[in-house]
């Protein structure tokens, strides 16, 4: 065995089962989503204090649990107002990036 390794890791794999039907599975895909959502908004970069003021309300904890304390954009989506999810990628269109030579004009 390796060092620094659990003996009964093999055991939590073991009692984990896959979704054995499409109602299991779209509800365990609906959580997964929601963890890694956060509302739609909330601009990054800013300290949490100054958003408060800008925006004249408190961050949700969701948004503080996803970006953590720096807020730093780690989502996947953004959740609006009518209960829709949107790519949290979107944001960044339109922004012309280094790493892109054909945005650049190279």
């Amino acid at each position: 065995m390796r060092p620094g390794c659990r003996q009964d890791a093999d055991a939590q794999w073991a009692a984990i089962s896959p979704a054995a039907d499409a109602n299991s599975f779209a509800r365990e895909f609906t959580q997964i989503i929601s963890e890694e959502s956060v509302p739609e908004g909330y601009p990054f970069g800013a300290a949490y204090d100054e958003l408060k003021k800008r925006l004249r309300k408190k961050a949700p904890a969701q948004l503080r649990k996803v970006r953590g304390k720096l807020n730093v954009p780690r989502e996947r989506f953004h959740l609006d107002s009518q209960g829709r999810y949107k790519w949290a990628g979107l944001q960044f269109q339109g922004r012309s990036t280094a790493a892109n030579p054909r945005e650049r004009g190279v």
